[in-house]
This record gives structure tokens, C-alpha cells and sequence, in this order.
């Protein structure tokens, strides 16, 4: 049997390899080319350039000393162009237009039935054949809670219970009241609508509070980021103090 002698036995001579740092940009940057559509043929890509594991180093970067740049410039001029046209149609709309015509309900006569007046509740008679006319309804006082009062606009038909959304539309508290699946739609939308129109009617009484509560919020927004940089275990065991304290008074209340 013969003896191989140990230079025989050696490793053949390899390559020098290039800097790891190197190869795995160069692995990256040609994965990303070839095989930007199929994740997983560039992950294999990849293991098989820059092997083994070891190889793969620490950039030694923090969270802040990451290079970042802007990747769509170009979408975020698109996207301001965008929000100054929705605020031109805003504009234009509120100074063109009648605001209170999106705060209340007008009657089938064209009456409004403003908040200020002395009829702000929009009511749906019903007709002699026991249908709600949906398409002339009238303003009045007040939400009829019985059937024992009516209306002289509605004809002298008995009044049906109802209850008041939003202080401005009257819809039927019973719902057998509702005869067809279209007057129930019709009842939806109203009420969907009052409360939309509530809901311009605070925006548009009280911007300023509003528009001061949301500086306020951003303001705090940004306090909170700088505590949480540079002092933020001072702000966990604040929460942690904040919690314990509350939970105690909590249980000392239920007692």
C-alpha cells in the first residue's frame, strides 16, 4: 500500500478572496439586477456569493448614522400638487357656496329648518293610506312622542312616536312604523346626514379651538420624540410610577 507524503496530501492553492464588504455589494447590487422579480433566486444568489456565514460583517451602523436619502422625490411633489388643489376646491366651495345649506334640513316647500328657528325638526307626515311622505316633508317644533296630536301641514292625520336625531330629523321609534324597505332607506339616510351636518356644524363653529387642540397634539408629539431619544427610561418610569398609582386609586375606588 503506498503512502501519499503529506505535500501531496495538501489542499490545492485557492484564489484570494476579495473583502468580504466587497463581495456581498457586488453579490447585492448584481442580485438586484438579475433577479429583482424572484425574492428567492437572490437569496440564493447570495449564500452561494458570500459564503460562509462568517462572512457577512457589521457595517457598524446605528440607527442614526444609517445614510438615508429621499426614494420618491418625485411622488411627494405629486402629492403636495395634490393637496393644494383639494384646499383651492375647499376655498372655492366655502366662498362660493352657502355653508348653513350643509347644517340643516330644508322642507318640501324649501323652507330650511334652521337650528335657530322656531321649527328645526324635520318631520314626514303620514298619508291617508298609512305611508310616510318622504318626498314633502315639513318642519315643526318638536318630535311627536304619541299618535294623540297632528299636524295641520300633514292634513289632520294622526301624528306617529318618533325620536329626534341630532335635534333635527324626526324617524319613527317603532320600526314596524316603516312600511316599505325604501322608507327605511330613506329614514337611514336622513340620519346619516344629521349627523354629518352636526358634525360640519362644530367644525365650522369652533375651527379655532380645533385648529389649536391639533398644534397642542403635534407639539406633544415631538416633546415625546425627544424625551424617548435622549431620556427615555425617565419617561418609562414615569408611565410605570403613572400606572401603579392609578391602579392603586382604581382599586380604592371599587372598594
Amino acid at each position: 500500500q503506498s503512502h501519499r507524503s503529506p505535500s501531496s496530501l495538501a489542499r490545492p492553492p485557492r484564489t484570494p478572496r476579495a473583502a468580504p464588504r466587497a463581495r456581498l455589494r457586488a453579490a447585492m447590487g448584481r442580485t438586484s439586477r438579475e433577479h429583482f422579480a424572484t425574492p428567492s433566486k437572490a437569496l440564493v444568489s447570495v449564500a452561494e456569493e458570500v459564503s460562509p456565514l462568517s462572512e457577512f460583517v457589521d457595517l457598524g451602523y446605528m440607527p442614526d448614522t444609517v445614510p438615508r436619502r429621499c426614494t420618491d422625490p418625485g411622488w411627494a411633489v405629486i402629492f403636495l400638487m395634490a393637496l393644494t388643489a383639494w384646499a383651492c376646491c375647499c376655498w372655492y366651495a366655502y366662498s362660493m357656496g352657502d355653508v348653513a345649506e350643509l347644517q340643516a334640513f330644508d322642507d318640501g316647500h324649501g323652507h330650511r329648518c334652521a337650528l335657530e328657528s322656531s321649527t328645526p325638526y324635520l318631520f314626514f307626515c303620514k298619508n291617508a293610506s298609512g305611508h310616510h311622505n318622504m318626498e314633502t316633508p315639513v318642519c315643526r317644533s318638536e318630535c311627536p312622542q304619541s299618535s294623540n296630536t297632528s299636524l295641520r301641514q300633514c292634513g289632520g292625520v294622526p301624528d306617529y312616536p318618533t325620536e329626534d336625531i341630532m335635534s333635527m330629523v324626526c324617524v319613527p321609534s317603532d320600526p314596524n312604523e316603516v312600511s316599505s324597505k325604501r322608507e327605511g332607506q330613506k329614514f337611514w339616510a336622513y340620519q346619516k346626514a344629521a349627523e354629518s351636518a352636526v358634525m360640519l356644524r362644530v367644525i365650522v363653529q369652533r375651527w379655532r379651538s380645533l385648529l389649536v387642540c391639533s398644534l397642542v397634539a403635534v407639539m406633544a408629539s415631538y416633546i415625546e420624540l425627544y424625551i424617548l431619544e435622549n431620556n427615555a427610561g425617565c419617561l418609562i418610569r414615569f408611565g410605570v410610577v403613572s400606572m401603579a398609582i392609578g391602579s392603586f386609586l382604581i382599586a380604592a375606588g371599587l372598594r
